[in-house]
């Protein structure tokens, strides 16, 4: 008897899907009390969204000399950035690339 129950309770478990709804973030992360974290996501032309934060955080990591190394000619300030109307930026394929390598190098801790 035990086991036919636990064969029936297995079936019946087995036969249920659990699937969580997929999270879409309309704002970027936070920090502290601000929706102001980074990345907000891609735009139609595949260039990356950021908030000021982001970008003033890529400006800082640029001007500290993390990207030298990571690409040649190292980018000016500015390069493949355009400040949208709403306040917040786009940030090209190559320089979105080169914002996560230089993130990560800070993040573990290289020196520039």
């Amino acid at each position: 008897m035990r086991i036919l129950l636990a064969v029936c309770l297995g079936v019946a478990l087995a036969a249920c899907t659990i699937a969580p709804h997929p999270v879409s973030a309309p704002v970027a992360s936070y920090s502290g009390n601000d929706a102001n974290g980074g990345f907000i996501g891609f735009l139609p032309d595949g260039s990356g969204h950021i908030t000021p934060r982001a970008y003033a955080r890529y400006e800082a990591l640029l001007s500290a000399g993390y990207a030298k190394g990571l690409i040649i000619p190292v980018p000016a300030a500015g390069d493949g950035l355009a400040r949208l109307p709403d306040g917040s930026w786009s940030i090209d394929r190559e320089h979105l690339t080169l914002f996560g390598q230089m993130a990560h190098a800070f993040d573990s801790g290289v020196k520039p």
